[in-house]
């Protein structure tokens, strides 16, 4: 008699039936939006988590997916997008609400000034930026900005989370928690379309490159963010489904998720 033993596909099928997923037992739980960048080309940036917040046509907002895909020689995230324009941006649908957590993956542009990493809309709302004439990331969160310091700036690839609830804002890099420096009142809360690598108004656009990325309607902890910095496609991972015959024509023919977990070793 012979062992029938499951694929990996049909292992993390089950798995998945059974409320269980042994890549990331917690993370699954209200991930609103998963960018991971393995397509690798395309003019639309897909979203992993089944919610559909894929993006629109990057075509169509300054990017070009000809030229602004790249690899990164980074175990994890082998593609991301060069963000080097005011004017080049990534527009989805998705509305952040508090509480809500973002982690990706990016690489800073020299400076100086100020680049937005991720918003919502006008900025007004929600997001994360770095100013480089202050050295802080600063959360956007309604009506106040939150300021934390990190003068160790660089353009190596850095693991960047925000967290944000009512009582509690965190930003964590490369899986540390930032020193909170100030707070600072006085914006108009307003919501719009999840903008990765700029805001609706076409300024203060991020200067590097960005790859994978996750957005969460619930605060992740610190054991996940560590997570998330040992292996960036934990997320991305869980879900079985294939790209659109357009992605796969382009030249990055990987179906599922047994695929993905060669790239990403």
């Amino acid at each position: 008699m012979s062992l029938y033993v499951p694929s990996f596909a049909e292992s993390l099928e089950m798995s998945r039936s059974l409320g269980k997923d042994s890549d990331a037992p917690h993370q699954w739980n209200e991930l609103v939006g998963g960018w991971s960048f393995l397509q690798g080309g395309g003019d639309i940036l897909f979203d992993t988590s089944g919610y559909g917040n894929d993006s629109s046509k990057i075509s169509t907002t300054g990017m070009d997916p000809a030229t602004d895909w790249g690899t990164t020689g980074q175990r994890g995230i082998p593609w991301a997008l060069e963000f080097n324009s005011n004017n080049k941006q990534v527009v989805t649908p998705l509305i952040l609400e508090r509480p809500w957590s973002v982690a990706t993956w990016c690489r800073l542009a020299a400076g100086p000034g100020v680049e937005v990493l991720f918003a919502q809309g006008n900025l007004r709302s929600a997001g994360l930026m770095y100013n480089h004439n202050e050295t802080t990331w600063t959360i956007q969160d309604g009506s106040s900005t939150y300021d934390f310091n990190w003068d160790a700036v660089d353009t190596n690839w850095h693991q960047v989370a925000a967290v944000v609830e009512v009582a509690a804002r965190q930003v964590y890099l490369d899986g540390a928690a930032l020193t909170p420096e100030s707070v600072v009142g006085a914006v108009n809360p307003g919501a719009s379309g999840f903008i990765i690598g700029g805001r609706a108004q076409g300024t203060l656009g991020w200067g590097g490159d960005i790859g994978a990325m996750t957005a969460y309607s619930r605060l992740i902890l610190p054991s996940e963010i560590q997570q998330l910095h040992e292996d960036p496609q934990a997320m991305h991972r869980r879900r079985i489904q294939p790209f659109p015959t357009a992605v796969v024509a382009g030249g990055n023919p990987w179906y599922h998720y047994a695929n993905q977990a060669a790239i990403v070793g």
